[in-house]
């Protein structure tokens, strides 16, 4: 009874919101600001993005000016910041997207699945592309590339990936250092084997400590860390901005902190989004890790390549 009851009020819920959309639909066919149905030459594709990756990806594969609307998140590039905000990362607000006629809502999550239903009832199409890992980012890239009729471009960026990813997999050094990549301090949180972060980390030569579960993040306790005695300490760079944070005592017991081998991302974007920007996390993290290897770096050798 319990779940019928659950899932009357979610029913309850859609019927709402599917009516006030069509009331705002039709408020603004009447005003002028949604043009009706008619003949004449197909518009431009209208795009919203409720994800910052994503909006990134779509810049980089030149399709900004497809771009209407953002998620409050989208930063990169700077001048989406133009773009009036639908909503917040993966959690659009109706209002706002109708207002924007987007013809294309894309994301890499939505908090509520109802919503998708409800804006492809009213003509909206929703585009869910995960990023979770780079397999997941090339099948973006495609998707992409098709929706938004930039095939070669995305063919270019799929090549790019995979001759970065090569050239990092054929210089993994033979000794990979323990990392520690801390999501959180309060509560601690760090990224299991399902997270891209512990890719990045094992393709720039190291071995993510919380690699051993199979998840995508969890929590742990400080005892749970010193067991595993890292050698390397990443944490990012919101974190160690944020007023009050001070280096717990116990992290004095770690060989990373023991060695002065402790990070802070000053662009904490590059580590907690797969963007176009990946190259840039990878030379980051192999300086942290290898710092005596910096000629070794794939990127110097891609550009030694290039010069040549």
């Amino acid at each position: 009874m319990k779940t019928m009851r659950g899932n009357g009020k979610r029913d309850l819920r859609e019927i709402k919101m599917k009516k006030d959309i069509w009331i705002l639909l039709l408020c603004g066919i009447l005003s002028g600001a949604i043009p009706a149905a008619g003949g004449g030459a197909a518009p431009p594709l209208r795009v919203a993005s409720l994800s910052p990756a994503l909006t990134e990806l779509i810049c980089h594969l030149g399709g900004e000016k497809m771009l209407v609307a953002r998620s409050r998140a989208c930063d990169r590039p700077a001048s989406v910041g133009a773009l009036p905000v639908v909503g917040d990362f993966g959690t659009p607000e109706l209002e706002r997207v109708v207002s924007a006629r987007p013809d294309l809502l894309v994301t890499d999550t939505l908090q509520d699945e109802a919503v998708q239903t409800t804006l492809e009832d009213i003509g909206i199409e929703v585009l869910v592309l995960p990023l979770r890992s780079f397999a997941d980012y090339r099948g973006a890239v495609a998707a992409l590339g098709r929706r938004l009729g930039l095939r070669k471009a995305a063919e270019q960026e799929l090549a790019r990936v995979e001759r970065t990813l090569q050239q990092y997999r054929e210089a993994v050094p033979a000794e990979r250092p323990r990392v520690l990549f801390l999501v959180w301090h309060d509560p601690l949180m760090v990224p299991g084997r399902q997270a891209f972060v512990t890719e990045f980390v094992a393709l720039a030569g190291g071995r993510s400590i919380s690699e051993e579960r199979d998840c995508e993040y969890f929590q742990c306790s400080s005892e749970w860390i010193l067991q595993r005695r890292p050698e390397v300490i990443i944490y990012p760079g919101n974190m160690g901005r944020r007023a009050g944070f001070v280096m717990p005592e116990w992290w004095k017991l770690l060989p990373a902190v023991q060695n002065g081998r402790f990070f802070r991302p000053e662009d904490e974007s590059l580590f907690f989004r797969l963007s176009p920007r990946f190259p840039e996390t990878l030379r980051e993290l192999r300086r942290w890790l290898h710092p005596d290897d910096e000629k070794k770096q794939p990127g110097s050798l891609e550009k030694s390549r290039a010069a040549a």
